[in-house]
């Protein structure tokens, strides 16, 4: 999808196309190929916004605020790439959750919200809110064009390099997610409900 945006410009491309137009341009299907194999998910929708997931779970009708990247990808490409990311994410869950959330870059409400869905609710998640189906990390082209440039080759160093990286960032947002749940338990509501819990003994 990035290629074909990158190739067919839409009304209102988000700036990572503009940043590596060439590079997405000149992406011939060897190098999606290799730039795919990654041990992590280059997809993201929402996974670290638990929130999110509250809402779209529990208030499916409920308005959302409008991604910046509304409408950079086709309405019915966007539904099916966001249907199969949480098939995806919700098979990966079952299987080993501490891994997936790690190659997920999920955050741990988020992952117990999905990992119990049923696949009507993937359905109805995935068409009422296709729009917040984005590349991960779209805020960070640099990562984008070490990707891409290693997949150009076939060394295994240069993509293993890649691998590494992705997974220490997505290691690194999921260390802030827990360390901001933390803050949050132990803030004023979080000390009150502490203060409140039944002593032992």
């Amino acid at each position: 999808m990035l290629v074909n945006a990158a190739r067919h410009p839409p009304a209102r491309p988000f700036p990572l196309i503009s940043e590596l137009r060439e590079l997405l341009k000149g992406a011939d299907p060897s190098v999606r190929r290799r730039a795919a194999r990654r041990s992590f998910l280059l997809v993201d929708m929402e996974f670290g916004n638990p929130d999110w997931w509250h809402t779209a779970r529990n208030h499916p009708s409920q308005q959302m605020r409008t991604p910046l990247w509304w409408g950079c990808f086709p309405r019915a490409s966007a539904i099916q790439l966001a249907r199969a990311t949480l098939v995806l994410a919700w098979n990966t869950l079952r299987a080993d959750p501490a891994a997936a959330r790690i190659l997920l870059g999920m955050a741990a409400p988020v992952a117990a919200v999905i990992a119990s869905l049923r696949f009507d609710d993937i359905d109805r998640i995935a068409q009422k809110r296709f729009r917040n189906v984005r590349p991960r990390w779209d805020d960070r082209p640099a990562v984008w064009r070490r990707l891409l440039l290693a997949a150009q080759t076939d060394d295994e160093r240069r993509m293993a390099a890649v691998n590494l990286l992705g997974l220490q960032l997505l290691a690194g947002e999921l260390l802030a997610h827990e360390e901001s749940r933390k803050r949050s338990a132990t803030g004023p509501a979080g000390l009150q409900a502490l203060s409140n819990r039944p002593r032992r003994g």
